[in-house]
Parts: C-alpha cells; structure tokens; sequence
C-alpha cells in the first residue's frame, strides 16, 4: 500500500507543478504570446484582419496551449475588399507551448465556432481567398494539421463556371498530411443548402455526410476513398477534377432506390415523376468529361435493383419482386436525347402473375421502348388497373409472349403510344370471364390461342361463351384493342364460326350503351364476315340444327347468305336481313324455301306471322313453301303490323284443318262434324300480307269427302270477304240435302259435275265473329255461261271432226300459263 500512495503522491506533485507551471507561464508570457500570434498572422496577411479579443490559455484546450479569438473578421482580398472572406464568432489556434518556444510555427487545431466563410472566384477566375504574402526564401513555413468548423457556414462560387455552393456545417474536420499538406481529409456532416452547376441544382436542402480524402497537385483535384452521403444514400467517389473536366468514378451498394430517388436533383426527378419505385440499388458507374454550361461529361454506368417495387400513380398498376440488372449511358452528345437504358434480365410479380422482360429504353425526353417481355398475368388484377376499360368483373389467365417497339409514358398519352407502336404478342387464354359494359349477359374464354401483330388479332382456335351461346372461331379481329383504348369506333371479325348452341335472342341484347340511354337496339361496335355452321340455334320459339351460312354484319345490318339449316322436322334454304334504319327500328327481309317442315311447328315458331287468319293451331301437315318475309319492329322490339309483307305458296300434304273458322261458318249448308276436323290430301295455298290485310288469290283444300277451294281477304281486324266454292260428295251431299231441305231450289247448287259431286258456290263477308254468308250468284252465272260454252265448244269440234272431217289444229301452240307471281317490296327506310 505505500507504494501506491508514493504513486499518487508523485502524480498529484506533477499536476500540481504543470498546473503552476501553466499560471505563471501565462501570467509571465501570456499577453506576449497574444501579441506575438496576432503579429504573425497579420505580417502574413496581405489584406485586414480584425479580432474583438485575444486571449492566451494553457488549460482551456488542455494539453494544448491555445488562443482563443472573438468576433475575428478577415476581408477578401482587392478588388473585392468590401466583402467578408471570413468571419467568426470564436476562433481557437491550439499549439504545443514547446513548438512556440522553439519558434516552429506549428499549429495543431485551428477551431472556427459560428464562422461564415465565403471563398469566391469572380467572372475573370480570379480567387478572394489568396490573402497569404508570398513565401520569402528561407522562411519557415507554417504548418496546420486541422481545421475544425462547428455551428458555421461554408458558401462557394465560380462566376466564370457558373458553380455555386451553400452548407451549414455540424461539425467539419479538415486535417492535412504532415508530410504532405495538400493531401487532407474532410470529414463531418454538412445542410447542404445548394450545389448548382449551371442552372442544375444537384443537392438542394439536403442532410450530407462526408469522409473524403482529397488531393491538390499541378492544378489537378484528386479525389480518393471517398464515402458521401445525402440523407440516408451512401455513395463512393474517387477521381480527378481537372479544371473543367472530371474523371469521376462512382458506386454504390445496397442503398435504398425510394431514397435514391428522392434526393436525386430536382432536373431528374421529371423522369421519374409518374411512377413510386422502392427497393434496393446497387451501381458503378464513370462521369468523364468536360462539365460547362454547354457540355455534358460522359455517364456510364452499371446497376442492379433486387426487392424492388414498381407502382404508377394514375393507375393501380403495381409490380412487386422486382429484380433487374442493366447498364445506363448517355451516348456520343452526352445528354437525355442519346441517353440508353438497358436491362438484360428482368423479372418481376403483379400479385398472382409473373413477368420477365429484357429491355431497351431510350430518348429520356420522349422514351423510346424496345422489350421482349413474358408474362403470366392474373385478368382480375389487370382489368382493375385499367380504369377506361368497358370490360368488368373479369377473371382468368393470359400467358404472353410479346416485343414491343414504340414510344413510352406513364400517362394518357401511353394510349395514343402503344396505338403508334410496332408489337407483336403470341397469346393464350384460359378460364376467362368478364362483363361488357353494362350488359346482363357473362362472356367466357374457357381457351384460346392467338397471335397479335400490331391492331390485328389471328386466332389459330378458341373456345367462347355468351351466357348460353358457345363459339369455336378461327380467323383475325382487327382493332380490337384500339377499341378497347377508345380509339377506333369498332371491331372487324373476319373468319369460320362453330357453335354447338347459339341463343340468338340473348345475342341481340349485346347493344350500343350511352351513360344513360340506348342509341340503338343493334350494336355498332363490331363488323363481321364469317362462315359458319351452327349445331342448333334458337329465336324466341324456332329452333334450327346444323345451321350452314355466311353472316355479314356492319352498319347495323345483319345478312345471312347461303342458308342452309335443318328445323322443323324439315330443311330450310334461303337468306336474311335484318337491320336497323333509323336507331330502334328493326326490320326483317326473308326469301326462304322450306321443304317437308311440319307444318303447325312452323306457325308456332313465328308466332303465326303475325296473323289470326289461319294460326298453328288450325293446322297440322307436311309442307312445302316457298316464303318472301318482310317485319318491322318500332322501338323496344314493339312488333308493327301495318308494315308486314309476305308472299307465299304453300302445299301441305296429309294434312288436316282443325275447328278453321271460315269452314265453321258454313255449318248452315254442310255438317258441323264435317267441318270442324277436316283431314286432306293436300292444301295448296298462295298468300299475300300487306297493308293489315291478307289475301288469299286461292286456297284449295283437296279430300275425298270435301274439296274446298277459298280465295278472297282477311284483315287484320279480322273483316272478312271470301268466295268458297265447296265440292261435296254423294255421302255429304245427301247430309248437306238433309239439313237444308231447300238446297236443291237454291241458284247457288250445281249439281251432279260428272264425278258425283255437287258444287255449292258461297260468299262470305262480315267479321269473323258475325259472318254473313249466301250463295254467290255472279259465281253460279259465270260457270253457267262457262259450262255453256265449253259444251259449244264440245259440239263445235264433234261436228269439225265427225261431220266434216276436219282434224283439229295440233300445231296450234298451247297458251303459256303465266308464272307465279313473286313479290318484290322495297326497303322502306
């Protein structure tokens, strides 16, 4: 224990014996060495320095003796004398009191509290800070090893380069290499008020932290094993400046690309200011090149993002797991203009879905893209990112191989970009549905395969529902995605259709909407020219199988050509229109032939033709028809009967008229039993619609017991003007005499005809609900005068051929029988 009090006692005794030391040098030397200092620094100076106070301590930066300055004020040096180069609040010289007393001029610490430092050059490059004289010969020269800034603030600026330069410093270190002074450190944080180089503000109102080591020699600015830091983006730099040209190595790694891009300076920010971006950045790069404000150096550099995020901001497009690595130059002219952005590899999510890309960006004035991009997107996620689209609820998968080539922006005026563009995309689509617009009806994909060059879709074979409609299609869609951009009014569907059931009354939903309003009842959205075959089709009540046609569709006209389908129990062949002139009026143009169809079928299926005359369920049979249709429909697919046309010869075999009103009206001359449930070998019949009435020029009803041969019209009002002319057998002549005892004295009975027929010739007029019905006299005079002369005729040839000899005239040609009449109506709107 004694030995260590014998310790301590010696340490007390000797800083006991420095602190007297300490005192009585001061007080002996102190106002000496103050003195002294401020006559050096003032012999050295070639311009004013002026200090508030000065004053000498041995203990205040103890173990170095100091002198501590107040209000210390050094001007520039001429012409520019009026301005401050230096000002500081409290300065401190910190010094080894030995080297003082050798007289080496050696100065440990230069400490500057709250001081303003201004170093300047003026238009012509000349410098304010070079105060120092001249260097006389063999005078020693002052050596410092570090200056320290606390609390002050540091501006630089070059008129003639044009750079400008503000901080505030925390605190700044610059120590200077003893054997080397114009090798230094700087180290310290900064506020980074401003580093302008032209008129581009590189850090504005930035946090900054520098450890650089620097070098000055032959006027060259080296710059070695630097680490930089703005905010929280850490950087390394090392290089050369040299006048106007830098040699600038720069890299950094694993830094924050968000942070990245918000402390990048404000002129780039532009380029990116329509995305969010995040993740981490790795680069190397060169800046080499002559920095002025008419040139640009040169920029290289290598990067790499891995965890990255990519997200728009006028869209809820969003790619996460952003992993790329490419290469950034900025070309032969040195600026945006030339500047190419390239990424070998780049892969990336959309939530569910995947991409992988390599790309070429160029022109950062007016992005240019080259990409070959694949892609495994979910439909849901990117219908929900278009905000224009018309297509809603979507769901599905697409795989995609695409190039693309064409202007790129993070804007509307992407629309008008990609619709300019070269691309080409080899796709598949799989369990796709999706709502259009605001129609009720579900479109479904469940599979298809197709190629896109530029606006043209070629789709090698799909699979496509419209709620109950299926559709196999092959052949190209021209501008459907122009379409979907709003940038063409519709699409073109070229190519073969297959269907095993077709709706056709669901597809006529598929119309033009406005916000609120329909236009029109038929879409104009969408043109077609296919060949198609069609397993079964229904309309409303008709139904048709193996459906063979061509359909063109444009301008709101639907044609269908070439007809050939099987319905009916019988076939049908033909063509149609239907159209739509003006908006909501339709109109339907048929000329078909339909052959061995069931007869009341037919009648049910176009719901009777829009007539009470003869419906479907007065009729049964077998027929054969020949039929020219024309229907109108007035807004909200009222039916217009003033507008029907049709033209028809019908024959129905084995057939049959069941409770047929204008039969049952002749009960007064022929049975009930007879009339109600009349079976027949064949009907012949030709009909005429128009104008609310249907005409029948002839309807003969052929059985063995009953002939009926009708003709006459029927309104729509159901009035009634008919001739019959019924031929009766012996069986129902002699009931027909029955229960009309006055039937033999009527003028309107012919009787026996040859074949044991007797003939009654009526007329009915009316309305079907209170027919009038007698016998038509003018027909009973006509075939009395007709059977007149016909036996005139008989005597005439039997007295030519047996009285006279003569032989009748064989040559004579035989009088053509007219043709039928087919009727021709013309469009009427």
């Amino acid at each position: 224990m004694k030995w260590i009090k014998k310790i301590i006692s010696i340490i007390f005794l000797v800083v006991f014996s420095v602190i007297l030391l300490g005192i009585g040098f001061t007080f002996l030397y102190g106002e000496k060495i103050e003195q002294l200092m401020l006559k050096n620094i003032k012999e050295k100076l070639i311009t004013e320095i002026e200090v508030k106070e000065i004053i000498f301590s041995v203990f205040e930066n103890f173990p170095y003796a100091s002198v501590k300055l107040t209000d210390v004020l050094i001007m520039e040096k001429e012409p520019n004398i009026n301005d401050t180069l230096l000002y500081a609040q409290q300065g401190y010289l910190q010094f080894n009191i030995f080297n003082l007393l050798s007289e080496n001029q050696h100065i440990n610490k230069i400490v500057l509290v709250g001081s303003k430092l201004h170093i300047k050059y003026d238009i012509n490059g000349l410098a304010n800070y070079k105060i120092f004289k001249p260097q006389e010969e063999n005078q020693k020269k002052v050596r410092i090893e570090q200056i320290y800034f606390k609390e002050s603030s540091l501006s630089y600026s070059h008129l003639k380069k044009k750079v400008a330069i503000g901080a505030k410093t925390g605190i700044v270190l610059v120590q200077f290499e003893q054997e080397k002074p114009s090798n230094f450190l700087v180290k310290g944080g900064m506020f980074m008020q401003n580093l302008l180089i032209g008129n581009t503000d590189y850090i504005q109102k930035k946090n900054t932290k520098i450890d650089a080591n620097f070098a000055i020699s032959d006027s060259i600015f080296f710059i070695q094993n630097s680490n930089i830091f703005i905010e929280d983006v850490q950087f390394k730099l090392d290089g050369e400046i040299k006048g106007k040209r830098v040699n600038l190595n720069i890299s950094a790694d694993n830094q924050r690309l968000k942070s990245v891009l918000m402390h990048m300076p404000e002129k780039f920010k532009s380029v990116c200011s329509s995305f969010l971006a995040a993740g981490d950045l790795s680069c190397k790069g060169l800046i080499n090149g002559v920095i002025s404000k008419t040139e640009s150096p040169h920029f290289n550099m290598d990067f790499s993002i891995t965890k990255g995020l990519f997200n728009l901001k006028e869209n809820p497009f969003k790619l996460t797991a952003v992993s790329l690595s490419g290469n950034i130059d900025n070309g032969k002219s040195n600026n945006f203009e030339s500047t190419i952005i390239k990424a070998e590899k780049c892969s990336a999510k959309t939530g569910n879905g995947t991409l992988a890309a390599s790309f070429m960006v160029s022109n950062l004035n007016n992005y240019y893209l080259s990409i070959d991009i694949n892609s495994n997107l979910d439909l849901a996620e990117v219908n929900h990112q278009f905000n224009s689209t018309p297509f809603f609820n979507m769901k599905g998968t697409l795989i995609a191989k695409t190039k693309y080539n064409g202007l790129l922006s993070f804007s509307e005026k992407m629309k008008d970009n990609f619709l300019s563009s070269i691309h080409q995309s080899d796709l598949q689509l799989k369990d796709v549905e999706f709502q259009y617009k605001k129609f009720p009806l579900l479109f479904g994909i469940p599979a298809m395969s197709c190629q896109i060059k530029d606006n043209k879709i070629i789709i090698e074979n799909s699979e496509i529902t419209i709620s109950d409609s299926d559709i196999k299609f092959d052949g190209t869609i021209t501008n459907f995605i122009p379409y979907l951009l709003a940038a063409v009014p519709k699409i073109v569907v070229e190519g073969n259709m297959q269907s095993v059931y077709v709706k056709f009354d669901e597809l006529m939903t598929l119309k033009e909407m406005s916000e609120g309003k329909s236009t029109s009842t038929l879409p104009n959205w969408i043109e077609v020219n296919l060949k198609t075959n069609i397993q079964q089709l229904s309309y409303q009540y008709f139904v048709a199988e193996n459906i063979d046609a061509k359909i063109e569709y444009s301008n709101y006209t639907l044609k269908a050509k070439d007809v050939k389908m099987n319905t009916l129990n019988g076939e049908i062949t033909g063509e149609v229109k239907f159209h739509e002139r003006p908006y909501n009026y339709l109109k339907l143009f048929t000329s078909a032939h339909l052959g061995k169809i069931n007869i009341r079928n037919l009648f049910s299926a176009f719901q009777n033709f829009g007539q009470e005359f003869i419906q479907d369920k007065h009729i049964k049979g077998e027929g054969t028809a020949d039929i020219q249709l024309q229907s109108s429909w007035n807004p909200g697919f009222e039916f217009d009967p003033n507008k029907l046309r049709l033209s028809s010869h019908l024959i129905i075999n084995k057939g049959e008229l069941v409770e047929f009103s204008p039969l049952l009206s002749l009960s007064s001359y022929v049975s009930v039993e007879e009339l109600k449930n009349v079976k027949f070998s064949t009907l012949e019949n030709n009909i005429r619609i128009e104008h609310n009435n249907i005409n029948i020029p002839s309807m003969e009803i052929k059985s063995t017991a009953l002939s009926v041969f009708i003709s006459g019209t029927h309104s729509f009002d159901n009035e009634i003007d008919y001739q019959v002319r019924l031929l009766l057998s012996e069986l129902i002549s002699k009931k027909a005499r029955s229960k009309n005892k006055n039937l033999d004295n009527e003028l309107g009975v012919v009787k026996d005809d040859g074949l044991g027929r007797t003939t009654l010739y009526l007329r009915m007029d009316g309305t079907v609900d209170n027919p009038n019905i007698y016998f038509d006299k003018i027909k009973i005079k006509e075939k009395i005068k007709t059977e007149v002369k016909k036996q005139a005729e008989e005597i005439k040839t039997i007295i030519k051929e047996d009285v006279l000899n003569q032989k009748s005239d064989s040559t004579k040609p035989q009088e053509e029988k007219s043709p039928d009449i087919i009727l021709e109506w013309k469009d009427e709107g």
